[in-house]
């Protein structure tokens, strides 16, 4: 079904009038139409009505000829004395006329006459017309009888037996829905495929079959969930006489509560308010209401599964041929529905941003020449965000460059307030306080990194990762991209740290899981993604916790906010995993006294660290320590009191020669990377690591002499002098488990491996 703008269009913007009325002001000036003349205008339907109208005994002025042929609708109102009027009469052969030439739609209203009387002219008609025909022409006459006889074989309204008021609200709200069908559409304003997106969900709703759809449209704040669910509304309204789109349902629920949202949608529908005390009623009355009727309703905004179960739980609600289309940021809520088909709404492309855009800011398709390149800044910002486009676009409207710049800086520090508003929906509505805290983690710190990592510091942190991080996508907070956050220097780290001797013995020395599962799991293929708003209005949130004191905040990210915290020694109590990889212009690392509860510090490849702070050597609560490839490292604690620690990784610090005193009380530690540094001996106090199960001592030309060895450990030791195997070394085996290079092995010691 392709997408079109409604039938004559063109012609309805040039109307002056959306209804003509009609009436015989003796009759109903002051009853029926006048009522149902401010009942249309609540409506917002523009109506013509004659006030001026009066009995002079001549012809209907141009004003009047003018107002009925600027009208889409007229509607008559055949009164007991309205043959009696010339002016009515003449009135009424103009409006047939408008109907006849211009397709103009005319509805009759019956008020007290019998329809047949006035097709045939009877009773009051057959008085008002003996005195018509002596005082007008024969021909006249002919065309008043004609025009009667015509608007008395249209389908209107009876209002015999009927109260006023009913038939007033009926009246208005049946012109209404005519009239939002003959309205111009406004398709020639969008951007992008959605169009060809809302055709593909026209065609899964099967339009014309039995079949009852139910289709989800989903996707994050500002996406344009609702305006495709209104694309697909408008296109297909006119085969459903029983329709409704019920917006803002999110924002409903909270104003008028679950049975305000069922009187709503029941009066959408046009079944009236019915008398609901409470939702269970509510439901009942949905169903059986519409359990025979063929429906289109759209449901906007839907947020929690409890709106769904009262508006719209399932198939067997409504009749056969009924489509159910709803928007929603939570994607759970379509699976937990086994009948709604989900179709994801994805980001513009950069041309479809440029062009919306321009569309808001310039009112054309392009940009002004010497804006060109401004405007490309503004789309990459909003990063295909059609909400913010828009905002934007329309904010900086005839603005000058100055001013444009001055906003894109601003921007870069903090979110539009409309924008950020509009994504806020979605973190407010996590329920649960720690997906929150997720939320914020990943903003700050993990947007892009590989899933297994952040699965693995956020578990450190004491929290739920792998249902939190699904919660997150299922909101349409987060995203996943197959694709690498590691470059191929961190991947093979990586595979250091966990060589192929360590996975094939795991099970016999008994390395946690957490940590095998974070080095095993492959990197580059499941990576977290963030859009960009979303991370900024994260990272707003936790800047809005202390606009003026950073160290008052619960994270930190901005280099200069972290120098002035850690060299101020200042909110950091709490802190559990301080990351300063790739720091270029580290040099040494500060005090961590003011870190007691610090879990983990990540110092790789921080070129020009030439030292780590003695106090490092004292956090009691530190479970990794990684500083490799620190080219320039040369001074490490001289004494580690880490209790907790579990992982120390060394490899690649070429320029370290010695490595700390191991204290009495570090039973923890099973994994030691000292590769290819310049170290001369291993410490005699490696004797207290009794729990050490992996020693990498490859690449360490320099290596001397080693101690007595805790039992049970696995080394590697691949081009590493001092042990290449002789009989000097055949008694280590009884307790220990080398990797070496296997082409220095002796043959008698093959049986080893």
């Amino acid at each position: 079904m392709a997408l079109t703008s409604a039938p004559g269009s063109s012609t309805i913007s040039l109307m002056s009038y959306h209804v003509f009325l009609s009436f015989r002001g003796e009759d109903t000036r002051t009853n029926l139409t006048d009522h149902l003349y401010f009942a249309l205008l609540r409506k917002g339907v523009v109506t013509f009505r004659d006030d001026e109208e009066l009995e002079r005994g001549q012809v209907i002025s141009e004003k009047l000829i003018k107002a009925i042929g600027q009208s889409l609708f007229s509607v008559v109102v055949l009164s007991q004395h309205y043959a009696s009027s010339s002016w009515c009469l003449d009135e009424l052969e103009k409006i047939m006329e408008s109907k006849q030439n211009h397709g103009q739609t005319v509805f009759p209203v019956f008020y007290g006459v019998d329809p047949s009387d006035v097709r045939r002219q009877k009773n009051s008609f057959a008085t008002a017309f003996e005195k018509h025909t002596r005082v007008f022409s024969e021909d006249k006459v002919r065309r008043w009888r004609e025009a009667l006889t015509m608007v008395a074989n249209l389908s209107g309204w009876d209002t015999r037996n009927r109260h006023e008021g009913e038939i007033v609200e009926d009246i208005a709200k049946f012109i209404w829905n005519k009239l939002c069908d003959k309205l111009p559409s406004s398709f020639e304003h969008l951007v992008g495929d959605v169009q060809s997106k809302a055709e593909r969900i026209i065609s899964s709703l099967k339009i014309g079959l039995d079949d009852k759809c139910f289709i989800g449209i989903w996707g994050m704040g500002g996406i344009g969930k609702t305006t495709l669910a209104r694309v697909v509304y408008d296109s297909i309204r006119k085969k459903f006489d029983t329709r409704c789109f019920l917006a803002n349902v999110r924002e409903d629920s909270k104003r008028v509560a679950l049975v305000g949202l069922q009187k709503k949608l029941l009066s959408c529908l046009g079944l009236g308010e019915p008398e609901i005390s409470d939702s269970f009623q509510g439901r009942d009355v949905i169903r059986n209401f519409l359990c025979h009727k063929k429906v289109l309703i759209v449901l906007d905004d839907v947020s929690h599964r409890r709106q769904l179960d009262n508006l719209a739980r399932n198939k067997e609600w409504f009749g056969a041929g009924s489509k159910i289309i709803i928007t929603t940021r939570d994607i759970q809520l379509l699976t937990q529905y086994e009948q709604f088909e989900a179709y994801e709404v994805g980001r513009l492309s950069a041309d479809e941003s440029l062009k919306l855009f321009c569309q808001k800011a310039f009112k054309k398709d392009e940009p002004n020449r010497s804006y060109l390149d401004l405007s490309r800044e503004v789309v990459e910002y909003a990063s295909g965000l059609p909400l913010a486009l828009e905002v934007l676009g329309s904010f900086l409207c005839r603005r000058k460059q100055s001013e444009w710049r001055d906003t894109l800086e601003k921007l870069r520090q903090n979110l539009h307030h409309d924008i950020f508003n509009q994504l806020r929906i979605s973190y407010d509505g996590l329920e649960d306080e720690e997906y929150r805290r997720m939320f914020l983690d990943i903003a700050c710190f993990y947007n892009g990194e590989a899933k297994s990592k952040v699965i693995g510091i956020l578990k450190i942190c004491g929290l739920h990762p792998i249902i939190g991080i699904q919660v997150l996508i299922e909101k349409s907070l987060l995203g996943i991209q197959l694709e690498s956050s590691l470059d191929s220097r961190e991947i093979a780290e990586d595979h250091h740290y966990m060589p192929d001797v360590l996975k094939m013995l795991r099970r016999d020395i008994f390395l946690p899981t957490d940590f095998y599962d974070t080095l095993l799991l492959d990197a580059s293929k499941e990576c977290l993604h963030m859009h960009d708003l979303l991370q900024e209005m994260g990272r707003s949130i936790v800047l809005q916790e202390s606009p003026g004191d950073a160290s008052r905040r619960s994270r930190l990210w901005v280099l200069e906010d972290i120098d002035l915290v850690l060299k101020g020694n200042r909110s950091l109590g709490k802190l559990r995993i301080i990351d300063l990889s790739d720091s270029d212009d580290l040099i040494e690392t500060p005090d961590f006294s003011a870190t007691p509860n610090l879990e983990e510090l990540v110092l790789t490849h921080c070129s020009n660290l030439v030292r780590i702070h003695e106090s490092v050597g004292q956090l009691k609560k530190l479970v990794k320590l990684r500083v490799g490839y620190c080219i320039n490292l040369v001074t490490l604690p001289s004494y580690l009191e880490t209790n907790n620690l579990e992982e120390f990784v060394l490899g690649g610090c070429i320029n370290l020669q010695k490595l700390p005193e191991f204290g009495r009380n570090m039973a923890n530690l099973y994994f030691l990377d000292v590769r290819s540094t310049r170290i001369k001996k291993i410490p005699l106090s490696i004797i207290h690591l009794i729990n050490l199960r992996y020693l990498d001592v490859s690449d360490c030309n320099m290596l001397k002499s080693m101690p007595e060895l805790p039992p049970n450990l696995i080394i590697s030791g691949s081009y590493c002098p001092l042990l290449k195997l002789t009989t000097a070394l055949v008694h280590l085996y009884d307790s220990h488990v080398f990797k070496v290079s296997y082409l220095s092995l002796p043959s008698f010691l093959i049986h080893f491996f």
